[in-house]
């Protein structure tokens, strides 16, 4: 059994991804999962059920991600996932 904390990345920009990679490297009890894609974040949480979903968006999606947080909180399984929005234009000043 698989006891890291598991870390859902959303983002359609390969870069900011591989810069949160990078970032959260030295976190050894950490699973870092992807997905590009708002679309399939709702299943891929139902397959790794993560603890965080860290999803970066702008303003033109965000009804998308609105309606992800909603199936989330719907479900009685990630009910509890917290999830943390940064919006493109705040994202520059962004720091982890």
């Amino acid at each position: 059994m698989d006891i890291r904390n598991k870390i859902l990345i959303i983002s359609d920009i390969p870069e900011q991804i591989l810069e949160f990679r990078q970032k959260l490297s030295g976190l050894k009890s950490t699973n870092l999962i992807y997905s590009s894609k708002i679309e399939n974040a709702f299943d891929t949480c139902v397959k790794f059920i993560p603890d965080v979903v860290i999803a970066f968006t702008d303003r033109t999606k965000l009804n998308s991600f609105i309606k992800f947080c909603r199936a989330l909180k719907s479900s009685h399984i990630l009910n509890k996932t917290a999830v943390i929005f940064i919006l493109e234009e705040f994202n520059e000043n962004f720091i982890l």
